[in-house]
């Protein structure tokens, strides 16, 4: 949420039609949060491998389902990540242990995730623009 108005300004400054910036990098900030979704799965695969539990084709399945679907009620604050680990390591059958073991790096990760987060955003806004059915064609330049 804090790098919005960033991205927002970025986005005008590139050229973006502004009216699709203004609605796509707000819905993807409120929304979608790539960072999240991944470092959940990776951090329930390193608990799995270090409790000893096999990493089987479901488990995985289970991990990054259940990491997709609660990174989409994540808060976007520092540390809300841990809070949602419990729900992925539980649904996926891991010990709960260890999200105290991931905490103690969780604040490293915490600006990976951001800036996959962003990036992710100002993407999916850009592919957006790309396929907006709204903007005329504009003919290809051609080298002389």
């Amino acid at each position: 949420g804090a790098t919005l108005p960033l991205a927002l300004g970025n986005a005008r400054d590139y050229g973006m039609n502004e009216s699709l910036a203004s609605f796509a990098l707000p819905f993807g900030t409120a929304l979608k949060r790539d960072g999240a979704a991944v470092l959940q799965g990776f951090n329930a695969l390193f608990v799995a491998q270090l409790f000893g539990i096999d990493v089987t084709t479901s488990l995985v399945i289970t991990v990054f389902t259940t990491g997709l679907l609660v990174s989409f009620s994540t808060a976007g604050v520092p540390g809300a990540g841990l809070v949602a680990m419990t729900t992925v390591l539980g649904a996926a059958g891991l010990p709960l242990e260890g999200v105290a073991v991931v905490a103690g790096v969780d604040r490293f990760t915490d600006g990976l995730r951001t800036a996959l987060n962003v990036m992710g955003n100002c993407a999916n806004a850009a592919l957006l623009e790309r396929f907006d059915s709204r903007k005329p064609a504009t003919e290809p330049k051609t080298q002389a």
